[in-house]
């Protein structure tokens, strides 16, 4: 079950200022579930955020949930959604669809203190592992607005 939704979840840059993602919270089955989802432009797959990507701040948003109080999640998991409905791959100028524009899901791995975070790894998942985790289906990006 979704707990907390905001969708301008702000986290510090790894230079001056501050980046947002979506952030999702889900309780499941003795299990607390975030989902950070990137800002990205459906049409263009820019980043909307302009702010350092989910995936090189994820030290920095850890550190910024624990600190705004979310703390004893189960699963962290990064969510890149496709990067526009038929992106044109700038270089080719062709409706190629590159693997890299497809969505994504990742369970990011790491330890963490109240000052430091060392990212383990990131391992793949599927949409439907995700699905399971959270006790529902995972929204449609493409359908919900951020």
């Amino acid at each position: 079950m979704l707990a907390y939704h905001s969708t301008e979840f702000q986290y510090p840059n790894r230079w001056n200022g501050f980046g947002w993602c979506d952030l999702k919270i889900y309780e499941h089955e003795n299990r607390r579930v975030i989902i950070l989802t990137s800002a990205i432009d459906r049409e263009t797959g820019d980043n909307l955020s302009k702010g350092t990507s989910i995936t090189n701040a994820i030290e920095n948003i850890v550190l910024e949930l624990q600190k705004q109080g979310h703390i004893n999640w189960t699963n962290l998991i990064e969510h890149y959604p496709v990067r526009g409905e038929m992106v044109r791959i700038r270089k080719h100028n062709s409706d190629y669809i590159d693997p890299f524009w497809n969505e994504t899901f990742a369970s990011v791995m790491f330890n963490a203190s109240r000052k430091t975070v060392t990212v383990d790894r990131w391992v793949h998942m599927f949409r439907q592992e995700v699905d399971v985790l959270i006790g529902e289906q995972f929204p449609d990006w493409h359908k919900e607005q951020l």
